[in-house]
């Protein structure tokens, strides 16, 4: 069931929060290696801040940092100090321009177009999987949260 919300919560508030679960991860997330892997580099030394900040603009607002407001600025640098505060680190200033993250939303799109009998395929995978899924007995399921999966019933 699909019931529309006429009430949304604020969205600035949706931030904040968000900025508070993810710093809540300190204690179980290793933030070098969560950088290096979306910098793709073997160390955290050269991911600077600026770096970072870049990466958070585009997480949290889709945006790139010159599109931000003063008022998204001023929360941005506090979200860095907290970060930094949180996992015990200081990240060095400037900016590296050799790294490079998957900004996908603002890079252009390359479109490889390939022939209708993939597309057909790939399909036809997808439907024979689910044949020989519901054929060892699997049922398709929801979850709460509308997820949808294959179950063995006991």
């Amino acid at each position: 069931m699909n019931v529309h919300n006429p009430h949304p919560p604020n969205e600035g508030a949706v931030l904040l929060q968000l900025m508070d679960h993810f710093l809540d991860l300190s204690e179980v997330l290793s933030l070098e290696d969560f950088l290096c892997g979306w910098f793709g580099t073997k160390s955290a030394e050269e991911v600077l801040r600026d770096n970072v900040e870049e990466y958070v603009v585009y997480g949290l607002y889709n945006k790139r940092r010159r599109e931000l407001t003063r008022q998204e600025l001023s929360l941005l640098a506090d979200f860095m100090e907290d970060l930094q505060d949180a996992w015990g680190l200081r990240f060095a200033p400037g900016r590296n321009p050799a790294l490079r993250f998957m900004d996908h939303v603002h890079e252009p799109l390359r479109v490889y177009p390939k022939p209708l009998l993939v597309y057909a395929g790939t399909e036809a995978g997808a439907a024979l999987t689910h044949l020989l899924l519901a054929a060892q007995g699997y049922r398709g399921a929801r979850t709460p949260n509308r997820l949808r999966c294959w179950v063995l019933p006991p």
